[in-house]
């Protein structure tokens, strides 16, 4: 029997992902974040560093910048540049706390020392193929390595893993780390050391809900 134009769409807009879920192709299936302004503060922070964020500045809002986080998360091509553009655009995403890695520093931000551990991080989040015990291992492992380098912890760590997992995994990317969120909704104040229990207490939530983890985790954060 033909598909209907109802059935195309769908086919077209979702994928079945091994782990049973489904995949949202579109960002746009998100509600924006109920305060979707981009913080001032942070950008002006960067820019002040001399950092050029080609023309991206002028995003004010969290939602259109999301948005464009994930475009270039999935059109990345292992270039530097690109690696540095993304990583400064989750960190405005991320709000104004992410501000430390560019004013603590003595010497005020350095590329090379972030990349040191930024390049590594991004291969292991493309290793990620799953929402499995084993790719959640995968995540935490990315996620340790990557928090040697100063000046930036879990709950920003954890914001660059759910972008750069968004291109195998869609809206069912991993969610960031949230004391706050886990405290309000969890049924436990996970700390970062509970990392794996919080996300699979996340992805079964999403589930019993019949929704996307990404879908989900910004209800609850809006609702904070």
């Amino acid at each position: 029997m033909p598909k209907t134009a109802s059935q195309s769409r769908q086919t077209k807009s979702c994928a079945r992902h091994e782990s049973g879920f489904l995949l949202m192709d579109d960002i746009d299936k998100l509600k924006p974040l109920k305060n979707d302004n981009v913080s001032q503060a942070i950008v002006t922070v960067i820019k002040n560093q001399g950092i050029d964020l080609h023309g991206m500045e002028d995003i004010t809002s969290l939602f259109e910048l999301e948005k464009k986080i994930c475009e270039l998360v999935s059109t990345y091509n292992d270039s530097s540049d690109e690696r540095q553009l993304i990583f400064h655009l989750i960190q405005i995403w991320g709000g104004r706390t992410g501000r430390s890695i560019y004013v603590r520093p003595q010497n005020g931000f350095n590329w090379d020392d972030v990349d040191k551990y930024y390049k590594p991080f991004i291969e292991g989040c493309s290793n990620i193929k799953g929402t499995s015990n084993s790719d959640m291992q995968t995540a935490l492992k990315s996620a340790v390595e990557f928090n040697k380098l100063k000046y930036i912890g879990y709950s920003f760590i954890t914001k660059h893993l759910r972008f750069w997992t968004y291109p195998q995994l869609k809206l069912q990317m991993f969610p960031p780390y949230d004391s706050v969120m886990s405290c309000h909704y969890m049924k436990k104040c996970y700390s970062y050391k509970d990392i794996i229990p919080y996300w699979q207490r996340i992805y079964k939530e999403a589930e019993k809900n019949h929704m996307s983890v990404a879908e989900y985790e910004r209800i609850l954060f809006n609702n904070l």
